[in-house]
């Protein structure tokens, strides 16, 4: 369920040069799809962007590829997926609300900003900003709590067309065949839906694939 070993040393160094390429003012955060706690990030909870700090930007410029390549070594699981609960969780409260109006008792991974208590993962989504998210998996979602109708509309919520910004989620999942794992039918309606794009987690080659997205 976690982004293939494979894939991890093709994608840090392209999105890294994208963004700098085109000077982007960037969040970016990564997320385990798994019900189960990564075994490289321990007592993780579903939804809690991996890694300190919790999410990059363009202060980790110079640094960016070897943060995000060490936020993609996840190891392997054997949980259930859960990947649309985990994305609507990441950008939620708790985990990316205010958790109290004063910073008394804030305990990590909570933060005090700003003289308010807030969740682990505050700050990352922003009101002004585009959301692309990106999802590995070799199967499909079975996440108790959210559908892939809710999980759209839910996203969709976050942004405004009218003032330029968009939601859209790409999945590189098995395509054609379940060599490489089961066909992951939710990903791919998610994905056009919000007008993202898909490719083929069984490739041989993830070059094209991750210069796409990037």
């Amino acid at each position: 369920p976690w982004m293939s070993a494979s894939i991890s040393p093709t994608a840090a160094p392209v999105f890294a040069s994208a963004a700098s390429t085109h000077n982007l003012d960037y969040h970016i955060g990564f997320i385990a799809v798994s019900e189960l706690t990564p075994r490289f990030f321990p007592n993780i909870p579903l939804g809690q962007l991996l890694g300190t700090p919790a999410y990059l930007d363009n202060a980790s410029s110079s640094t960016l590829q070897a943060e995000m390549e060490s936020r993609l070594k996840l190891g392997s699981s054997t949980g259930k997926e859960w990947g649309l609960d985990a994305i609507k969780a990441a950008l939620s409260a708790p985990f990316a609300g205010t958790v109290s109006a004063t910073c008394t008792g804030c305990a990590t991974p909570n933060q005090c900003v700003s003289g308010a208590c807030r969740g682990p993962n505050w700050g990352f989504h922003r009101n002004d900003a585009s959301l692309e998210i990106i999802v590995f998996t070799d199967e499909d979602d079975s996440s108790p709590n959210t559908s892939a109708a809710q999980a759209v509309a839910y996203l969709k919520s976050l942004v405004d067309p009218a003032s330029g910004t968009h939601v859209r989620v790409h999945a590189v999942i098995p395509q054609g065949t379940t060599s490489c794992g089961q066909l992951a039918l939710a990903w791919a309606t998610i994905a056009s839906q919000t007008g993202g794009d898909t490719g083929n987690l069984c490739a041989t080659d993830y070059a094209p694939i991750m210069n796409s997205l990037a």
